[in-house]
């Protein structure tokens, strides 16, 4: 289990992403799950369980997140 924290471009913590293994998850700063990654099926999830896009996507859902919460 390991957790990487996602910065924004002034350096300032945007969220962060936790690999538990066998899915890795996707939080916003205040720690709110905004999506997760499947590596078994190679394809990322939103919140809703709506299909993101294929590939690790984590950073982009976590980046999409701060913009919305502005």
């Amino acid at each position: 289990m390991s957790t990487k924290y996602v910065m924004d471009n002034n350096n300032r913590n945007i969220g962060y992403t936790k690999d538990m293994g066998s899915v890795i998850y996707a939080h916003d700063k205040t720690g709110k799950n905004v999506g997760y990654y499947n590596p078994t099926s190679n394809t990322t999830f939103d919140r809703n369980g709506k299909r993101y896009g294929n590939g690790n996507l984590t950073e982009s859902l976590v980046f999409e997140a701060s913009k919305s919460s502005k």
